[in-house]
């Protein structure tokens, strides 16, 4: 299981969730895919944020001594150890609700940092996906034990 999140819809999320463990061993990622990417990120911290939080804060360079700064304390907050270290030369995504059911001013966030991302392109009858070959699918073959849909992709890995 992983969060779906598309540029086109606006989901419910139940981030509450995250506040228990093995909420997160069922979905430990966050797929963002916009009309040209498609964005995988880990989960490395759960958090009740307040507003002061650095869960708020963004726009730092990466591998900057503040993104680092910032990565280490968002981990250091979360309410347990995911088992993901942050890279410091990838980026971040912070999804948080609107309020928390403990305080008004409080909010779950959710980290994750960004372990694969690639460019798609619409395509009429073929799948090409590029990584240390290239493959081209005729869209009623089985690729990796699953049947390509006819709504199809160029992706490059």
């Amino acid at each position: 299981c992983k969060f779906f999140l598309s540029a086109m819809e606006f989901p419910v999320l139940p981030l509450n969730r995250y506040e228990q463990p093995e909420f997160l061993k069922k979905c430990p990622e966050i797929e963002i895919t916009t009309p040209k990417r498609k964005f995988l990120y880990k989960i490395f911290s759960v958090e009740q944020a307040s507003s002061k939080s650095p869960a708020f804060e963004y726009g730092y360079k990466l591998s900057s001594p503040a993104y680092r700064r910032q990565l280490s304390i968002l981990k250091n907050n979360s309410m347990y150890d995911t088992g993901v270290e942050p890279d410091e030369r990838e980026r971040m995504v912070t999804l948080i609700t609107c309020n928390s059911r403990l305080d008004k001013e409080i909010r779950m966030a959710v980290h994750g940092i960004c372990h694969f991302f690639s460019f798609v392109f619409r395509v009429d009858s073929w799948m090409v996906e590029m990584r240390n070959w290239l493959s081209l699918v005729k869209s009623d073959e089985v690729v990796e034990g699953g049947k390509i849909l006819t709504n199809l992709f160029l992706l490059f890995l």
